[in-house]
């Protein structure tokens, strides 16, 4: 019998196995029981359970895996074969702050990854499958450490380590150049970082310097984008040892030099808490060429930057455009991401007269809007409105703004407008607000923790207010400052220690009171941190009540005016353009990469031009989709290349400064959007030209001459 006994376990030592400890269903490859490792410290209570997440890469993943046995604190196995295997513990837990899960072999922490740490607040740290990875060898204990009160232990699978290095690693390597490579592989777009990190994580046990090295790579690009995005503790310390250990073995592959980099400079969008210094004097960004297509030999500096900061910014977005984007408009990260980066390119479309940006957000309107994700102009699905306005918000006032005359899409700016009486209704207390924070356009979710008003509703409300702006619609505008009642009261009380003129984040629907599961005005717990008070939840409320002053013409709506607004002598604004752009330019001219091809969730791409910058060519604040149009001045592309600066802008005039690099006289177009009714005059380059405005935006033309600068001047007529 002992012979026998050992026969077995040397022939079930030469493959990969799997045990399930719940009886696996068909299809499965796991056992209900294996010789090859057993239980030394089950649980006396044990109980199956069923219905588990099941989120990982399907090439890991077995049908097994949706069933565990429920458990609890420490839990100990023995390992019985003979010879070294990697092995996989699938356990079935959520992220916890005070929790942890160590997988510990003879004693010895091997993998410590999902120790406990800090979290956002947020609907996402639900549970899910994981497998704690580490190698062992026949006789070893192996242990699951944790002082959690609550966990399913779901299965393990071993692979010995020739198999491992000959087959799986592989495997496992081709599948990460395929997610890698094709954000469109298998449909997986953003998810894919997920899924990477699980590939590479078991790459990386390889004894094979080159195949270790090539999932290190993996691993630490898929977990910097996990990081950027999620702002995850735990996420941003994993990518903090990766980078130790890049540093190390990888120092001059670009893609590491590219993310440390980024890193150290505090140019990666979302990463926090990453230690500058340690990396920072040793490993360099990556720079990289973007030819100027004009003379810039005897044009002024601001015009000379202004173009060179151009040639970078339309690099960027040409390589969305031209190499990335799909024919039905998709980016590659899903649409509720691939929206987000119209953020940055309605400002090089509208404020620099870009083409390429122009072309990339009618794609990516048209697309949204005919992809079959909407209904009655809006997210058809039932969700939080940070996720379920973007598709709208981040695509139709901008392809408006483009093209302000066109039916079409003005068309679809009324349809969504047409939701907002479906969310602000007279409430108990008779104010009106929105009914809750996860609606579509014609539903909402019921649930009483969700019935809250928050500030973030005020982007669902951004086309509203753009058509509201556009037609001066009565009705639309009337509802809209019923909403804007609600939040002005909530804005001057001064009840549990808020200052009067400062909003509370989040109302209660039914009531307006502003304590949400807390004691603390400023952060309710209403599921998501963004939730909260930032300067920016404050600044989207009061350009919504700004808004309102310009809808309605009354004062009572006066809102203080954004920052950048603040004035600059006229004849430092020159300079002061020169050196900003200087400056950006400077920036984006390293690490080409991580603005384009590295990318994995395409909202955490950033070249924003800021808003010191901005509002020179807008005269007032740049286009967004969330606000109504407080910018007085946006640029139709133009054949003619020109540098352009709005100096002083206001309701009856409007002072510009423009060069054009052309060796011909030629002609810029420009919409107004601000001016009031009646009749203008405009000067430029010694002629002159009159104009009615009788609605908004009216667009002009106007001379510029060769190699020269010109003053634009447009003043009221009596």
């Amino acid at each position: 019998m002992v012979r026998l006994l050992l026969a077995l376990l040397f022939a079930l030592s030469l493959r990969a196995d799997c045990v399930a400890w719940v009886q696996p269903p068909l299809g499965s490859a796991c056992f209900p029981d294996h010789p090859g490792i057993y239980w030394t410290s089950r649980y006396p209570a044990s109980l199956p359970i069923t219905g588990l997440n099941l989120t990982m890469d399907p090439t890991l993943a077995d049908p097994a895996f949706k069933t565990g046995l429920d458990s609890n604190g420490v839990q100990r196995f023995f390992f019985a074969l003979p010879g070294e295997y990697v092995l996989e513990l699938f356990l079935y837990f959520a992220n916890s702050e005070t929790d942890s899960w160590v997988l510990e072999v003879s004693d010895k922490p091997v993998d410590t990854r999902f120790a406990a740490s800090p979290l956002r607040l947020g609907p996402s740290n639900r549970p899910r499958v994981v497998s704690l990875i580490g190698v062992v060898r026949g006789g070893e204990d192996i242990t699951v450490r944790s002082n959690s009160p609550g966990y399913a232990v779901v299965g393990a699978r071993w692979t010995p380590r020739a198999a491992f290095e000959n087959e799986r690693v592989p495997q496992l390597l081709d599948r990460l150049r395929k997610l890698q490579a094709d954000p469109f592989f298998e449909n997986r777009l953003s998810s894919r970082a997920e899924r990477m990190v699980e590939l590479a994580e078991l790459a990386l046990r390889s004894r094979n310097p080159a195949a270790a090295n090539e999932a290190l790579l993996h691993l630490t690009r898929a977990t910097y984008w996990i990081a950027s995005e999620n702002h995850q503790p735990r996420d941003t310390r994993r990518l903090v040892e990766l980078f130790d250990e890049a540093a190390v073995r990888l120092p001059n592959h670009p893609v590491i030099r590219q993310m440390i980099s980024a890193a150290c400079a505090g140019t990666a969008p979302g990463l926090r808490g990453i230690p500058r210094g340690r990396w920072c004097d040793t490993i360099k960004p990556v720079p990289w060429d973007a030819p100027v297509d004009v003379p810039l030999e005897g044009a002024p500096a601001w015009a000379a930057t202004q173009w060179q900061l151009r040639a970078r910014l339309d690099a960027f977005t040409a390589w969305w455009v031209r190499r990335r984007q799909r024919a039905n408009g998709e980016l590659g990260g899903g649409w509720g991401d691939d929206v987000e980066l119209l953020r940055h390119w309605g400002p090089l479309a509208l404020g620099l007269g870009s083409e390429v940006a122009a072309e990339g957000i009618r794609r990516v309107a048209d697309g949204v809007w005919n992809s079959g994700m909407l209904a009655n102009g809006y997210d058809r699905r039932i969700s939080d409105v940070e996720h379920s306005s973007e598709p709208t918000t981040d695509t139709l006032p901008l392809a408006v703004a483009l093209a302000p005359a066109d039916p079409a899409v003005r068309a679809r700016l009324a349809e969504t407008a047409a939701c907002a009486p479906f969310w602000i209704v007279p409430q108990p207390d008779g104010q009106w607000r929105f009914r809750s924070s996860w609606f579509n356009c014609r539903e909402h979710d019921p649930s009483p923790e969700r019935a809250l008003d928050v500030h973030l509703n005020t982007r669902a409300l951004g086309p509203a207010l753009w058509h509201a702006w556009l037609t001066r619609d009565p009705k639309l505008i009337e509802l809209l400052a019923r909403y804007g009642e609600s939040w002005r009261k909530a804005q001057l009380d001064t009840s549990h220690g808020k200052p009067a003129g400062v909003f509370p984040p989040v109302l209660k629907s039914s009531d307006g009171s502003y304590l949400i599961g807390s004691q603390q005005w400023d952060k309710p717990q209403a599921e998501w941190d963004y939730y909260q008070w930032s300067p920016g939840s404050q600044e989207s409320l009061t350009a919504f009540l700004r808004a309102l002053q310009d809808l309605t013409g009354d004062s009572k709506w006066a809102q203080p005016a954004p920052a950048a607004t603040e004035s600059i002598p006229l004849d430092q604004i020159p300079a002061h353009m020169a050196a900003t752009a200087a400056k950006l330019e400077t920036q984006y001219a390293t690490n080409f990469d991580l603005y384009t091809v590295e990318a994995i969730y395409t909202d955490r791409i950033a070249y924003a031009l800021p808003a010191n910058y901005a509002r020179y060519l807008f005269g007032g604040e740049a286009p967004r989709g969330d606000r109504a149009p407080e910018f007085h001045v946006s640029w139709p592309a133009a054949k003619a290349r020109f540098a352009r600066a709005v100096l002083a802008a206001g309701r009856q005039s409007l002072s510009a400064r423009l060069y054009s690099f052309e060796a011909e006289p030629a002609t810029a177009a420009i919409r107004l959007w601000q001016l009031e009714k009646g009749n203008y005059q405009w000067e430029c380059a010694g002629q002159r030209g009159a104009f009615v405005v009788e609605t908004l935006p009216v667009e002009i033309t106007v001379p510029i001459p060769p190699r020269a600068e010109a003053e634009l001047r447009i003043t009221r007529r009596p």
